[in-house]
């Protein structure tokens, strides 16, 4: 296995430990991430990681190791519950320190389009493409939900062992809401899904959710 399948088996324990919050696929994804090391992406992860698992002395080392721009970025994921405001600020100087990161274009426009500066999130994926190709393929991706025409939504809850226990639909006001409301996330005994009813773009919530 090179980095490259390291980070992607990283990422996929780590979307099933953020959908089950089930510490074993926690341990699986740190296992890879540390396989991928010094990637940088890994290093992000793995600082995510090791807070979560309450290894502060790893987290604080790899932490003290990283470049400025990549420490803001972490920074901003901190603080990004308690004061957005503040995350936006780290992000911008992490963009300044380093444009060439794709995750600071995605994260950063993420972060704008939850606060409902949604053209402002565009204009910084546009600045991303520029470096990016891969960031291109991300704002085309969100044009589809801003003009999207069926403002449908599907909630959608699973018992841990897969069958459906319930089913709603409920509407949006805006096409970017088909995105910022898609979750999914365990509650109790349940798992709850919220997807669009739209065939395409339920796929596309889904590749995200889960890749």
């Amino acid at each position: 296995m090179n980095v490259e399948d390291f980070l992607k088996y990283g990422d996929m324990y780590y979307d099933r430990f953020m959908v089950t919050q089930d510490l074993k696929y926690l341990e699986e994804a740190k296992y890879y991430f540390e396989k991928a090391l010094p990637h940088k992406a890994a290093q992000l992860r793995l600082y995510i990681i090791y807070r979560i698992l309450g290894e502060d002395a790893k987290a604080q080392e790899l932490y003290e190791k990283m470049e400025k721009p990549y420490q803001l970025y972490l920074d901003a994921l901190i603080v990004r519950e308690d004061d957005p405001f503040k995350a936006m600020e780290l992000l911008e100087h992490a963009l300044e320190y380093n444009p060439d990161f794709p995750e600071f274009y995605l994260y950063y426009s993420s972060l704008l389009m939850e606060m409902g500066q949604y053209e402002k999130g565009l204009e910084i994926l546009k600045k991303g493409m520029e470096k990016h190709p891969f960031v291109e393929l991300v704002y085309k991706t969100y044009l589809k939900f801003k003009n999207a025409k069926n403002l449908r939504m599907l909630e959608i809850t699973l018992g841990l062992d897969g069958t459906i226990k319930n089913r709603n639909e409920y509407g949006v006001s805006l096409g970017w809401d088909l995105l910022t409301s898609s979750w999914a996330g365990r509650e109790g005994d349940s798992i709850i899904v919220r997807v669009p009813e739209d065939k395409e773009l339920r796929e596309i919530v889904i590749d995200m959710l889960y890749h």
